[in-house]
């Protein structure tokens, strides 16, 4: 019974999802799949005479692993200022911390005002922009048609949603205090990187490690990522359905051995509702493709994810509730001198 649900699990990490089948379109959405499995390339940028670019982190839901390929992915993020203008960046998936959260790295190519920096708050969409987040890792309500053809819903979204870089900085040392650590109060992911100063090459060398495959594009633009260009290849010619007549070509996309709890037992734990889900999902071999909403809609799936992430998370608190006891043992067994001072080696 064990092999059996171990085997629905693996099924489900190796396909993929198709786009948006007959519902609206955002116009932030991402409709080229090759964006969605790259970014630009640190030469791109100094070519195009940008002068600084921001960059910082923040949390991924679980639930967007159902739009991840082959262990990598990337979203769009939008920010609105003070003057009401919308700027957009890009965030990828970076890894997950020793808790057991997924982080996302997030980089705004336009530099914000002065004035912005404390103010402007940020929003993440999913690939084809029909799911919303904050920047900590919490889906929120939100209607695409609604966000591109009403203000007040737009300008209220953020308002109540967005989180401005001083928020993510707070709510980080927050994070860390939780965890019993003793981060000093000045500390911030938050970076502004000028082109061409020393804080810029070590940028573009961690890129270089990170999305060490280099791809040139139709246009002559040069994009970087992850995946071996023989992979991008096939990827990012693909089309995403959102007519609803064309379908992406069936790929496998997330292996299971490449996710950092695999061989912990978590599918099993998490198998009781597998079979369902699967089921209510209508997987079927035309479910495939990199983007949540589909006619079968992949992201049934998310719940699912969020569950997996969940019981990992809590096997890892148990982890350290572990280690603390240990420590703690260790610490009654030291030898102490007459005077209660404990005694040198």
């Amino acid at each position: 019974m064990k092999a059996r649900i171990m085997l629905f699990v693996l099924v489900v990490f190796l396909i993929g999802g198709c786009a948006a089948n007959g519902k609206y379109l955002p116009k932030h959405a991402i409709t080229d799949p090759a964006k969605g499995i790259s970014i630009v390339h640190p030469v791109e940028i100094e070519k195009a005479g940008i002068k600084t670019i921001t960059i910082f982190q923040g949390l991924m839901d679980p639930g967007l692993w159902v739009e991840v390929v082959s262990a990598g992915g990337v979203w769009t993020f939008l920010v609105l200022t003070d003057s009401g203008k919308i700027l957009d960046g890009y965030a990828y998936l970076s890894g997950i911390n020793y808790w057991g959260d997924w982080q996302l790295q997030f980089v705004l190519l336009k530099g914000l005002k002065k004035e912005d920096k404390e103010t402007a708050k940020f929003i993440l969409f999913n690939r084809d922009a029909g799911y919303c987040y904050n920047l900590i890792g919490d889906q929120v309500e939100y209607n695409p048609k609604k966000f591109d053809e009403d203000k007040e819903y737009r300008l209220k979204l953020f308002q109540d949603h967005g989180k401005t870089l001083g928020q993510i900085d707070s709510f980080f040392l927050d994070y860390l205090r939780e965890k019993r650590l003793n981060p000093p109060d000045h500390l911030s992911s938050v970076v502004e990187i000028e082109i061409g100063s020393p804080e810029w090459k070590n940028f573009k060398s961690k890129m270089a490690k990170s999305m060490q495959y280099n791809y040139k594009m139709g246009n002559g633009e040069i994009r970087c990522g992850w995946l071996p260009l023989k992979h991008f290849s096939k990827e990012a010619v693909e089309i995403p359905g959102f007519n609803g007549k064309d379908q992406y070509l069936k790929r496998a996309n997330v292996p299971l051995f490449l996710l950092p709890f695999a061989g912990v037992g978590l599918m099993v734990i998490a198998g009781a509702s597998i079979i369902g889900d699967i089921a209510s999902a209508g997987i079927d071999d035309s479910w495939s493709g990199s983007y949540a909403r589909s006619s079968v809609i992949r992201y049934k799936m998310a719940p699912l994810f969020r569950q997996i992430c969940l019981i990992y998370k809590e096997l890892l608190k148990k982890r350290d509730e572990r280690i603390d006891r240990l420590e703690f043992r260790l610490e009654l067994q030291k030898p102490y001198s007459q005077d209660g001072e404990e005694k040198g080696d």
